[in-house]
């Protein structure tokens, strides 16, 4: 997935209040800074992915190595990959 994909997936997302909207105007806006937005190292701001695990038993979480929190499993997108194919990746693993 490039920037411009991601843009685009960003764009079709319908905001279900003012915070939202704002946030995705603020997402838009960093995909447009310089830099490698998929690099984890390479600007302070970087594309993340998560998702939230449902079933009758709950609601999977993980503790954050980093944050020392509860959090659904998520993680880095890397170049190339889709937002859902992190989740994927970053629950599975």
């Amino acid at each position: 997935m490039t920037r411009e994909d991601l843009a685009q997936q960003i764009q079709r997302i319908e905001p279900v209040d003012e915070r939202e909207r704002s946030s995705i105007e603020k997402t838009l806006d960093r995909l447009t800074w310089p830099g490698n937005p998929f690099s984890e190292n390479e600007n302070n701001h970087h594309v993340t992915s998560s998702a939230f695990v449902i079933s009758s038993r709950g609601v999977i979480l993980h503790l954050h190595r980093r944050l020392g929190i509860w959090v659904q499993p998520g993680g880095h997108v890397d170049e190339g990959e889709s937002p859902e194919e992190a989740c994927v990746r970053e629950t599975a693993r």
